[in-house]
């Protein structure tokens, strides 16, 4: 933590339990925190779920060493006094108070009003930042960002360079481990409808009238099918991210839509998981493909994940 204030309390309030970026990262500094805590007896550290709604297959499928430190951080998060120190808001601004999304002011305002210093988290993926951003970044006592990209950018933005402060992000190297992981494979896709190579050939015509068939000449070999190579294995573009408009998916289809036609080989893998929307991607995906041709229309064949 930067130097500038020393309190005995510490509350992370994050989208700790909804799985994505900021979920991953606020659970590598929880993890930070409770390793922290076991060093510094004086230290109180807690953490809250915040910005996000809990999402329960992501919470079945964490780390079963993580479950110790999380219930002990939730548990000291919980106490009234946990809010009396340093709180850091660990979200987008938009989620701090007062809050664009509905309920969270009164479920768990962000920075709460009993925080000695209030502190956000946050970052944003370009070399500028919404004015908005700007406005909710300027009443913290300090916003926190993991490069000094993110720094350079937020204090272009208008947002005051003495309140920012670069925290580089948390890595799990228990976890994050890819020499002891495998590949994920993908199943194939089905091909694109396509015409066949060589037509069918028409049936032969019925023997003239008074011949026997068995007297009939043979009917022509029909055309041989064309044979090629196999094919190769498409070229595949993976994307990760949540599905919301500051992820700029609206841009990734047009431009993969623009690009491709279904008889082209490359897949688009899109990882993603609902944010305040709608589960179903393939139908959000019709509507920027429809502003396409026809032919590459087609081409809507990707891979989603969750």
């Amino acid at each position: 933590m930067p130097p500038n204030h020393h309190h005995d309390a510490l509350l992370w309030m994050a989208p700790l339990l909804s799985g994505g970026g900021y979920s991953s990262e606020s659970l590598g500094f929880a993890l930070g925190l409770h390793n922290l805590t076991r060093l510094d007896g004086g230290l109180m550290a807690g953490v809250r779920q915040f910005g996000e709604p809990q999402d329960e297959s992501f919470v079945e499928g964490l780390p079963k060493a993580l479950i110790p430190p999380l219930r002990h951080l939730f548990g000291a998060g919980a106490s009234q006094d946990a809010a009396s120190g340093v709180v850091v808001c660990h979200s987008t601004p938009d989620a701090w108070v007062p809050s664009k999304f509905e309920g969270w002011d009164e479920l768990e305002p962000c920075p709460p009003p009993t925080a000695a210093v209030s502190v956000g988290r946050t970052m944003f993926e370009t070399d500028s930042v919404p004015r908005e951003w700007v406005e909710r970044c300027s009443r913290m006592d300090e916003v926190w960002v993991p490069t000094h990209f993110h720094a350079e950018a937020f204090a272009a933005a208008g947002v005051p360079r003495e309140r920012l402060f670069v925290i580089g992000e948390p890595v799990d190297t228990a976890f994050f481990r890819p020499g002891r992981l495998k590949p994920m494979r993908l199943p194939p896709l089905p091909p694109p409808s396509t015409p066949p190579l060589t037509p069918t050939p028409p049936p032969p015509p019925p023997p003239p009238s008074g011949v026997s068939p068995e007297l009939s000449p043979p009917p022509a070999d029909p055309t041989p099918p064309l044979v090629g190579p196999t094919p190769p294995p498409p070229f595949r573009f993976l994307s990760v991210f949540k599905w919301e408009a500051r992820k700029g998916w609206d841009a990734l289809l047009a431009a993969y839509f623009s690009e491709f036609g279904a008889d082209e080989p490359v897949e688009l893998v899109v990882k993603t998981r609902p944010f305040y929307s709608s589960g179903d991607f393939e139908t959000l995906v019709e509507a920027p493909a429809a502003e396409c041709t026809v032919i590459v229309k087609t081409s809507i064949r990707s891979h989603f994940a969750t």
